[in-house]
C-alpha cells in the first residue's frame, strides 16, 4: 500500500501522487492511520507558501 509519513515534505508527496496518478494518500505513523491528504490539500499549501514568499519579497523591496 502506498502511504505517506507525517515527516514528508509537501514537494515529496506532490511528486509521489503525480507520478502514481493518485488523488488521495493515507498518512500513517507507527502502522496506524493518522490522516488522509489530497492533492488539493497539497496544492493549496503550496499556493499559500508561494503567496507568503511573494509578500515577503514585496515588503523587502518596499523597504528599499
Amino acid at each position: 500500500m502506498i502511504y505517506a509519513d507525517p515527516t514528508e515534505t509537501v514537494a515529496d508527496l506532490m511528486a509521489r501522487m503525480t507520478d502514481r496518478r493518485i488523488r488521495h494518500l493515507p498518512v500513517c505513523k507507527d502502522d496506524r492511520l493518522v490522516g488522509i491528504v489530497s492533492i488539493g490539500d497539497l496544492v493549496k499549501s503550496k499556493i499559500a507558501e508561494t503567496e507568503a514568499e511573494a509578500e515577503e519579497l514585496k515588503a523587502y523591496i518596499a523597504q528599499g
